[in-house]
């Protein structure tokens, strides 16, 4: 599978794209979670947790700084926008030199400017409702095992930030700190917030690499898109393939649709118009030439 861009390792570049802006993303999840610690009045949550029944937990989740937390979360529409905006401009200047015209690139464009609105909004929506989900689990969880409210209190702001996996994973780890005996109560909060330090940080990571490798790869999409609507790319002689980061660590999923290809401006067999597939997926678009399957 050999793309047909002038540059065959333009795809690359896309990731590079997304590499350079994927720390900031990752600092706003960081900055979104401390808000929430920041401006919390935990005396209220402890009293509201003091008066918990084990019902109706929604209204008591709600309780916590979710609005700063959603405050900062919006700072991904502005990081997301930036990053489709520069990969489509990079693409719209190496199909001009590829295809010998001046491609041009337009993010206002309705398809693609309509694409990265619902993409940011989604991303944003998601992580913030995962977070609270993640709280919602450790207060019922909290309550049934007797949990005091002090203690849960500051549970919780260990949990911030965290989605429900990384969430019973802290909830694991702090069950067998105790349960072990080794520790006293002052080491196991010590280390048991070390290790949501790190949860989050690998959670907020995670969210950064993905988010925008999803958000380069579709700029990569749109402004080929836009050079076919205008001529400047032959749709019967051209379309896009999936080409997977083939490593050590490539997962067996992205290995199994590796050189898979759609339409420009259609969709692959599973329903996307390209990478991401999973969490930290590292798969790029290429454009290709049209060749009968045997030549793959």
């Amino acid at each position: 599978m050999k793309p047909a861009t002038r540059n065959p390792n333009f795809y690359k570049e896309i990731r590079d794209i997304a590499d350079k802006n994927s720390p900031a993303l990752k600092r706003i999840i960081m900055d979104a979670a401390g808000a929430v610690d920041d401006k919390t009045a935990w005396n209220s949550i402890t009293a509201a947790l003091a008066e918990f029944d084990g019902y109706g937990v929604d209204p008591l989740v709600e309780q916590l700084a979710w609005d700063q937390f959603d405050a900062e979360l919006l700072r991904m529409n502005g990081l997301l926008f930036d990053t489709f905006g520069a990969a489509g401009a990079a693409t719209s200047a190496e199909l001009s030199t590829t295809f010998g015209g001046a491609v041009g690139w337009d993010i206002t464009y309705p398809n693609s400017l309509d694409w990265i609105k619902k993409f940011s909004a989604d991303r944003v929506k998601y992580v913030s409702s995962n977070s609270r989900e993640a709280i919602r689990g450790l207060i019922q969880d909290s309550f049934e095992n007797q949990v005091t409210p002090q203690q849960t209190a500051k549970l919780i702001r260990n949990h911030v930030g965290l989605d429900p996996r990384r969430s019973r994973a802290l909830i694991n780890y702090r069950q067998g700190l105790a349960d072990g005996g080794t520790y006293s109560p002052q080491q196991i909060d010590k280390m048991v917030g070390q290790y949501a330090k790190r949860l989050l940080k690998d959670r907020a990571e995670t969210i950064a690499r993905t988010e925008t490798i999803g958000a380069a790869n579709a700029g990569f999409y749109h402004d080929t898109l836009q050079a076919a609507d205008r001529g400047i790319i032959d749709r019967e002689k051209y379309e896009l393939a999936w080409l997977a980061s083939v490593e050590k660590r490539t997962c067996d999923r992205c290995l199994a649709i590796n050189g898979e290809t759609c339409p420009i401006g259609g969709t692959f067999p599973w329903g996307d118009i390209g990478p991401t597939l999973h969490p930290r997926c590292r798969c790029s678009l290429v454009l290709v030439k049209i060749y009968p399957r045997s030549s793959f």
